[in-house]
């Protein structure tokens, strides 16, 4: 008797999972397609889980086309070029991209995260910064205060938010990301000068991750010289009496849609910008003191417990070609300047160690391997052609569906091409001495 009870019980609680399984799937996709189910389902959500009793449905907009605040032109806009992996035997490919308007948005009391390129006003619409490619449908924004979204609805967690009077926003999508850091948001410190007069003294708002991580910190104190810098903690939320958002010059999806892959064209990178940093970092470091017990060639390894793979048949086959093995999360900013500007040749993994291409010294080699579902993912590529670096790359196939999986995703690379390759790489070097 009591094992048929057992049983009935197991098969109830098992059905009750199955139909609340159901329902947040449906949650999911009722919110891709803008359904107004999905308010319906949060609102009974929020009366049996505590943890969606502050998801609210609203509707959002893209922030450029929204008309509901004041905003100024700081730069227009052109035309530029980016550029897609160069896989290796292959010939790189490029494409003809639009780079954006930068505009500072002036908003009376907005909500911000910091780890979200959005803000929400009067709790009731959301505003999202967008990359300018034309197929937003492609694009995951979803970080911080945004729970996910589709083209007009986002689940927006909202609750109590810690009030500040004033300031210029300089977070956003994967502002702890060395990449999008240096690439999406640092750049935006180059047009405080042009902000309209009474935004001029704004204090800085900042992700908590700038003190932490002593590469951000070293940054924004070389360029943000003379600005009251306030750190706010990713996981709370902020209302801001009075806040200036400053768009990106650059952009690049934070995360695409399950089944999407990267596309030459989702990459934009402003020259001007890549400029901008490269400048600024090279007068302020002496990069003629290299260290004379560092390789001239280096590889970027990680600590981390993520995307593991068969790096020690990789630094076996790299070590014989002369590379020093280097963890640049490990060093000063300073340092990285110097060891990249000074390396004649670098390989390793995708991420975003790579963004520091822009310090290399033309000519320099590399070769970069990533998974096959990254497909032209081209942030790297392009930087590499900016300051004339020949960047190479391999693939492996990692077995996932969605980009955000391949970020913790294992996997093994073909070390006898990765010995073909810088064969090739080095016969390239030799012949041009």
């Amino acid at each position: 008797m009591m094992s048929w009870l057992k049983l009935i019980r197991s098969r109830l609680i098992s059905s009750i999972k199955n139909i609340f399984q159901w329902l947040l799937n449906y949650s999911v996709y009722s919110v891709y397609s803008d359904s107004r189910v999905s308010q319906i389902l949060l609102y009974a959500y929020g009366l049996i889980f505590k943890q969606y009793r502050y998801f609210r449905a609203v509707p959002f907009q893209w922030m450029d086309q929204s008309s509901n605040h004041q905003k100024w032109l700081l730069r227009i806009g052109g035309n530029s070029i980016t550029y897609g992996p160069h896989f290796f035997n292959n010939i790189q490919s490029f494409k003809a991209v639009r780079l954006p308007d930068v505009n500072c948005h002036s908003f009376i009391n907005a909500r911000i995260s910091m780890i979200s390129s959005s803000v929400v006003l009067n709790d009731n619409v959301a505003l999202i910064e967008r990359t300018v490619i034309p197929n937003q449908d492609i694009c995951d924004y979803s970080a911080g205060h945004i729970v996910m979204h589709g083209t007009k609805t986002a689940i927006v967690r909202l609750g109590e938010a810690v009030f500040i009077e004033k300031g210029i926003f300089l977070g956003g999508n994967g502002c702890f990301n060395y990449y999008h850091w240096l690439i999406e948001i640092l750049p935006k410190l180059q047009f405080l000068d042009d902000l309209p007069k009474q935004f001029i003294n704004y204090p800085l708002l900042v992700s908590e991750d700038v003190e932490k991580i002593p590469a951000l910190k070293a940054t924004i104190n070389l360029i943000a010289v003379g600005y009251e810098l306030i750190i706010l903690k990713n996981d709370l939320a902020y209302s801001v009496g009075n806040l200036i958002y400053i768009d990106s010059p650059s952009n690049l999806p934070f995360n695409l849609r399950r089944g999407e892959n990267f596309d030459i064209a989702y990459t934009i990178i402003s020259e001007r910008s890549v400029a901008y940093i490269k400048d600024v970092a090279l007068a302020n470091v002496k990069t003629y003191l290299a260290y004379s017990n560092h390789s001239r060639k280096l590889f970027f390894s990680r600590k981390s417990e993520r995307r593991k793979y068969n790096k020690e048949d990789v630094l076996e086959c790299l070590t014989k070609f002369g590379f020093e093995e280097v963890f640049m999360e490990d060093i000063s900013f300073e340092e990285q300047v110097r060891l990249i500007h000074n390396a004649d040749m670098i390989a390793g993994p995708t991420g975003a160690a790579w963004t520091n291409l822009m310090f290399c010294r033309p000519g320099t080699k590399g070769l970069c391997w990533m998974a096959e579902e990254f497909g032209d993912f081209s942030a790297f590529s392009t930087i590499a052609h900016l300051v004339n670096v020949d960047l190479r790359y391999i693939t492996y196939k990692a077995g996932v569906h969605s980009t955000a999986e391949l970020f913790g995703k294992e996997y093994i690379v073909d070390v006898a091409l990765i010995e073909q390759c810088l064969t090739n790489l080095t016969k390239e070097i030799n012949s041009m001495e």
